[in-house]
């Protein structure tokens, strides 16, 4: 198998991760301590709840933010109709985070989802593309972009308070 993009459980003691070796992406759960890995779904990108409950990820083409449980039931879509890449979870487990990718597939802004799929909320607004946003503890939400001609990791405390609660 041929892994990439791990993302470890609040717990440490599982692992999900991507699978890249056939065509398409698959993830799967390893667990640290027995080292078994079980085979969750296809998609790429995979993001842990904070309560270990949800695995978030994208897949299609193009990719849309599912979330699954770790034995792969219960896969949900949460978007549609965007270019949606990089899912990050809220801390509390109940928001989102991901970049939007425009028509000609170019890094745009970050948004937010609802963990059931029903309400979008913008996160950024510039001109600037940005991308693989990160949830902080804080209720922070990092993200890479390019400002100024340099590419660098930026910061925004989302103003809807709403993403607080």
């Amino acid at each position: 198998m041929d892994a990439r993009k791990p993302s470890i459980d609040s717990d440490g003691r599982r692992i999900a991760w991507e699978d890249v070796s056939i065509p398409g992406s698959r993830i799967w759960v390893t667990e640290v301590d027995s080292g078994r890995q079980t085979f969750v779904t296809d998609g790429s990108s995979p993001s842990w709840s904070p309560d270990n409950n949800w695995i978030a990820f994208e897949s299609g083409t193009p990719p849309s933010i599912y979330k699954v449980h770790p034995d792969g039931t219960s896969r949900t879509r949460l978007t549609s109709g965007r270019d949606a890449r990089r899912p990050t979870w809220s801390p509390d487990s109940q928001w989102v985070a991901f970049g939007e990718f425009d028509a000609e597939g170019k890094a745009d802004d970050i948004w937010a989802v609802r963990a059931d799929g029903t309400r979008y909320l913008r996160i950024t607004w510039d001109p600037a593309p940005e991308w693989d946003p990160c949830w902080a503890p804080d209720g922070r939400i990092l993200f890479t972009t390019i400002r100024n001609g340099a590419q660098g990791i930026w910061a925004v405390a989302p103003e809807n308070t709403e993403l607080l609660k």
